[in-house]
């Protein structure tokens, strides 16, 4: 990401990485002449935000059949609507979550609600005390959420958020330059929960047990955080940070696991001559996004990085300083600032392929998180 681009308060896993400009892996071959992209006209605008305080666009997502970005959501990136704030909320809110038919809201001052409309809203108390509450996961039966100044502890409900434990997994090393704050984030993935930390990572299936395994075979310099995310089209947990770049290519370092203890890392390469940081990561229904520069480059990828191909859209048109993406298998979304476009996918063999190709220019950075790609100035 460049230098100007401002880093939100609170990330995410990713996102803190995205700040520290790490990013993307992949290995660009020939052209893959079965996969294209959307040019800017085949984007559509589906939601403006007209003075909604509470739309932090770098948190789009897409979990449990919905879009997600803090406080709006969708369930086919077409229709959105806008969540109603609790009335009793006290201070701000920071995240928003689903599963179960259930939405979930926290905040500071460990603020937690749920709801099944999103609507009415019913504060839930929890045992964890004064915390600022951040990322929301959901898998088996279960809400998982993070606490922001609490290293290694977890909100925990088995009953659609109605009722919740504290659970305190124990501290961890840090990357250097961190602390526990910067660890705000979990994934679920092939029926388990992955809390992925600096040199290691936590799984548990319920929330409430967790293992800890030891990443043996990571090479130094990597940072397990940016593995932050789920593949749920080849059923992978997968991540990506730049190790090394020159004038005719970048080196990446890409991760994946099948089942979050087994890890396999792999040097790959993109032939680009961008001097920038890249970051980027998976956005869901089996697409990679990659990204960074000045001018700006925008990269995506149905088959792991193998292939790559250049995309433009909206955002540059109307000139914003960022967008982030989700997908699942049948639509991508661009969130801006201010607005929200979808284009749609096509399904083709394993992969979804999205429906034309153009060109890319302009300006931006990146940032990777937990909740999707983000990219600005």
């Amino acid at each position: 990401m460049t230098a100007r681009f401002p880093c939100p308060k609170k990330l995410g896993l990713g996102g803190f990485l995205g700040c520290l400009h790490l990013s993307l892996v992949g290995f660009l071959l020939a052209p893959n002449s079965a996969f294209s992209f959307p040019s800017t006209n085949q984007w559509t605008l589906r939601w403006t935000n007209s003075g909604i305080a509470w739309y932090p666009h770098w948190q789009l997502r897409f979990r449990s059949g919905n879009f997600l970005a803090g406080g709006v959501h969708s369930s086919d990136g077409v229709n959105w609507h806008v969540f109603a704030e609790p009335s009793d909320k006290r201070h701000w809110l920071n995240n928003s979550g689903v599963g179960d038919g259930v939405f979930i809201l926290n905040g500071a001052a460990n603020d937690l609600w749920n709801s099944v409309n999103g609507t009415q809203w019913t504060k839930r108390g929890n045992p964890g005390g004064y915390d600022d509450l951040t990322g929301i996961e959901y898998g088996n039966g279960t809400f998982v959420v993070n606490r922001y100044w609490s290293p290694g502890s977890l909100l925990v409900s088995r009953d659609s958020g109605n009722t919740w434990s504290y659970v305190d997994t124990g501290d961890f090393p840090k990357a250097p330059g961190t602390d526990g704050r910067h660890y705000e984030g979990t994934v679920f993935g092939a029926g388990r929960f992955l809390f992925p930390l600096f040199d290691r990572v936590r799984l548990s299936s319920d929330g409430l047990s967790w293992q800890t395994v030891v990443i043996s075979n990571r090479p130094g310099s990597f940072d397990m955080r940016a593995a932050g995310s789920f593949d749920s089209v080849n059923q992978k947990f997968i991540g990506m940070i730049q190790a090394g770049s020159n004038a005719t290519s970048k080196t990446f370092t890409l991760v994946s696991s099948t089942n979050g203890v087994d890890w396999t890392f792999r040097q790959s390469e993109l032939p680009t001559t961008n001097g920038a940081q890249f970051g980027g990561g998976c956005m869901g229904g089996g697409l990679l996004v990659a990204a960074g520069g000045t001018p700006p480059e925008v990269w995506m990828s149905s088959d792991e990085g193998l292939t790559w191909r250049r995309v433009n859209g909206p955002w540059e048109a109307d000139g914003v300083t960022s967008v982030a993406f989700a997908a699942n298998s049948g639509t991508i979304v661009a969130a801006t600032p201010d607005k929200i476009y979808s284009a749609t996918l096509v399904s083709g063999g394993n992969a979804p392929q999205i429906t034309s190709i153009d060109s890319f220019s302009g300006t931006v950075g990146v940032v990777f998180s937990n909740y999707g790609i983000v990219t600005g100035k």
